[in-house]
């Protein structure tokens, strides 16, 4: 495998570790050091691993098969579900990952409304598909984003993406002004999982307005957003998108994505129509994945949500508190079970990254950090120290 891994993530110098076993919030690497996990597959396992519910479920499903060519009941629980649970999902289909969920969903956009284009915000992400792809030169002194690199697209493939800036409501009045009705759609995150910044109730307000207005959609990409609200985020601001996609946490740890939204846009993939859009794929909606998906958002109740919330609060308060008190050179943001740690100097977070490994903490290298259900304050506590320890080595 080029750079010995097949997910880009999953790389950091000088080597990554080796994962081999999994138990609640503790993994264990193939030399048997073990580390509290503060990632979770980058926010997919909000049950941690092997949670013995989810395990059952699975397991129930091997003994009634794997994959079927038909439509199946679970697929059908797990849809009403997903339709009772997130205010914009009247109808839902499955795919296999979040980037196919938010693929679909543009192209149902596009599909009803007969445009081509699409506003993106600069330092999202959408997954890995060419029309939503984020990869961003980083400045080595910030380690903040410079610019856009695009190298595998096609120049025609980029030029129906308009990328605007989060938050700046006259920037995107200024593309709906000038470019209207060219746009089919405009996809976001309520909150941007790169950076854990929450959208302005302003700016959420100005994308539905302009959107309506112009006759374009709007598509909010709660594939990491879900997890902090029963509802996903869209239930909490009182700004309800058309379509919304969907991954991680509706599929127990399992592959998944899904995209869902308006009855009438959702039409076009209606394959009793002559002229509906096809979205194929083998193994969408797969037995297990809909029996740990199942599990999991039964799991994941509003008080369970509203817990581990809390528990993010706790560590990030823990972790600011640590850090100004000693003037290490660290930030935190968080919003909910998400946390972001970072600094002015990249060196200094990729230092603190590896002296965390070291120090038996589990995060991904740019800082991301998540809270797990399996998790209470004392392994919270047990963070914090063990970051203080990680931090401390810096200094020395």
């Amino acid at each position: 495998m080029p750079a010995g891994n097949t997910r880009a993530a999953a790389f950091f110098p000088p080597h990554p570790v080796i994962l081999a076993l999994g138990e609640g919030c503790v993994v264990e690497d193939v030399d048997g050091n073990r580390y509290l996990d503060l990632l979770s597959n980058y926010t997919s396992l909000i049950h941690g691993h092997r949670h013995p519910v989810i395990e059952e479920a699975v397991r129930l499903q091997l003994d009634r098969g794997l994959v079927f060519p038909s439509p199946t009941e679970l697929q059908g629980r797990l849809a009403q579900v997903m339709c009772g649970r997130y205010p914009s999902v009247e109808q839902v289909r499955f795919t296999n990952s979040g980037t196919e969920g938010v693929m679909m969903a543009i192209r149902a956009a596009r599909a009803f409304t007969g445009r081509d284009r699409i506003v993106t915000i600069k330092g999202g992400y959408h997954g890995s598909w060419d029309q939503v792809s984020s990869q961003q030169e980083i400045d080595e002194t910030t380690g903040r984003p410079v610019r856009w690199v695009n190298r595998g697209i096609p120049t025609a493939v980029r030029d129906l993406v308009i990328p605007v800036t989060y938050n700046d409501v006259a920037g995107l009045e200024g593309v709906f002004d000038t470019q209207g009705e060219e746009i089919a759609a405009v996809i976001m995150e309520p909150v941007i999982g790169e950076q854990t910044v929450l959208a302005t109730q302003e700016f959420l307000e100005t994308a539905r307005r302009l959107t309506t207005g112009s006759g374009a959609l709007l598509v909010f990409d709660e594939v990491v957003t879900a997890r902090l609200a029963h509802g996903g985020v869209q239930s909490l601001r009182g700004v309800t998108p058309d379509l919304t996609a969907f991954g991680k946490i509706i599929g127990g740890g399992l592959p998944v994505g899904a995209f869902g939204g308006r009855e009438d846009v959702m039409a076009v993939f209606d394959t009793r129509l002559p002229d509906a859009v096809p979205h194929h794929g083998t193994y969408n909606g797969n037995g297990l994945t809909m029996a740990a998906g199942l599990a999991s958002l039964d799991l994941l109740t509003g008080d369970e949500i509203e817990r581990i919330n809390g528990l993010g609060r706790h560590l990030a308060d823990g972790l600011r508190e640590m850090f100004e008190s000693a003037g290490y050179p660290f930030r935190v943001s968080q919003v909910g079970s998400l946390l972001l740690t970072e600094a002015e100097a990249a060196d200094d977070l990729a230092d603190l990254h590896l002296s965390a490994l070291l120090s038996g903490v589990y995060m991904a290298p740019r800082g991301l950090m998540c809270i797990s259900t399996p998790m209470d304050e004392g392994v919270v506590d047990t963070v914090i120290e063990r970051m203080a320890e990680a931090a401390g080595r810096l200094a020395v």
